[in-house]
């Protein structure tokens, strides 16, 4: 804040002059000092300038100043020096009024929509919490809600299984003998189809074929005399169409034999075998 000493010079008419402006500045200041402004809106807040002093000093110029000085709500103050030129008071005081501002109130929060609904509960960690609506109650409580004080239910044991009175063993999957006492651990222990343990594997080999008991010899594929004991070594090794290589007798009574695919018959007299 500036304060300028300006000797004052009191005549009469300056005297008047003084009273005219301090009298219109004390109305100003019943006017605007707090005056209510309204903010431009419907749900505008009241707001009050924050001028709360104001003071004028040294008339010039008949209807101005030379000095004001005035001090915000906040606690700040400034002074306007007329010396070299006079100040208009009224013009000095809208000064002020823009310097200091206006002091609003902050808006207050719309409430929330919580229902008023007083009580305790158990929290997450099981510990007794108060409430005072239901929006605390929601954000304090544990789901599901439980009042101060509620017992805690002992875990309730699902009903028994509608499983036939069964016991055995079987094989699981991965052939392990499993034993089980009702149905519903063979079904959910043993293999499908139900294997008992210890069961024989079935062989993975052939049954052997049923071959005719038959005996003799016959040409093979190579020309050879083969020898067969049954129906089964008869269709292996003799060549199609069948052809016997016994030793048989030709219309002129030599024996003949048929060797690697050829007939050669003996002169009369020669025994091969």
């Amino acid at each position: 804040m500036r304060h300028f000493y300006i000797a004052p010079k009191l005549a009469l008419s300056t005297l008047l002059v003084a009273l005219v402006i301090g009298g219109f500045l004390l109305y100003q200041s019943i006017l605007v000092t707090p005056k209510v402004a309204e903010i431009g809106s419907e749900n505008a807040k009241a707001c009050l300038t924050s001028v709360t002093t104001f003071s004028m000093q040294g008339i010039c110029d008949k209807t101005k100043v030379k000095i004001v000085s005035f001090t915000c709500a906040n606690g700040t103050g400034s002074g306007i020096d007329g010396v070299e030129k006079c100040v208009d008071p009224i013009e000095a005081y809208n000064y002020a009024k823009e310097f200091c501002g206006k002091t609003c109130p902050e808006p207050s929060p719309s409430p929330s929509n919580c229902t008023p609904e007083p009580g305790n509960c158990l929290n997450s960690s099981n510990q007794c919490v108060q409430y005072n609506n239901s929006c605390q109650k929601n954000e304090l409580c544990s789901t599901p809600y439980r009042p101060c004080g509620t017992p805690i239910l002992p875990r309730v044991s699902p009903s028994p299984r509608n499983c036939a009175q069964v016991a055995g063993s079987c094989e699981d999957a991965s052939g392990v003998c499993k034993t089980y006492t009702d149905g519903c651990q063979m079904n959910a222990l043993c293999k499908m189809p139900l294997t008992s343990c210890g069961a024989p594997k079935p062989s993975l080999t052939p049954a052997p074929p049923v071959c005719a008991q038959v005996a003799g010899k016959c040409v093979n594929n190579n020309g050879s005399c083969s020898v067969y004991n049954d129906g089964c070594e008869m269709n292996a090794l003799c060549k199609q169409p069948y052809e016997n290589c016994a030793v048989s007798v030709d219309d002129s009574g030599r024996r003949c034999i048929t060797f690697f695919g050829r007939r050669i018959c003996l002169p009369i007299g020669y025994n091969p075998e």
